[in-house]
């Protein structure tokens, strides 16, 4: 899944989603704006970030992390510019 977010949001509601073989990817590239994506309460996520200027992944409970991306139900791809991502379940 991929989402181009650009002096915009987005909602992403995977709530009633059952993840993929080997779990769910979402890449998500943004400039001057972001997402939030809501999850299952029993999913576990992995995410790496990279940009310039304010990026982040916030993360509200209860979200379970894990470290390890082969045991992630999803795994959060950002890419930003003045961005972020909100994950919550």
């Amino acid at each position: 899944m991929h989402l181009d977010l650009m002096f915009a949001g987005a909602d992403l509601d995977l709530t009633g989603a059952k993840p993929g073989p080997g779990g769910t990817d979402v890449d998500v590239h943004c400039a001057f704006g972001g997402g939030n994506i809501r999850i299952p309460a029993d999913w576990r996520a992995a995410w790496d970030s990279r940009g310039i200027g304010g990026v982040g992944i916030g993360r509200k409970e209860p979200v379970m992390k894990t470290d390890d991306p082969d045991a992630a139900d999803l795994r959060i791809h950002l890419r930003a510019l003045f961005g972020g991502v909100g994950l919550r379940a």
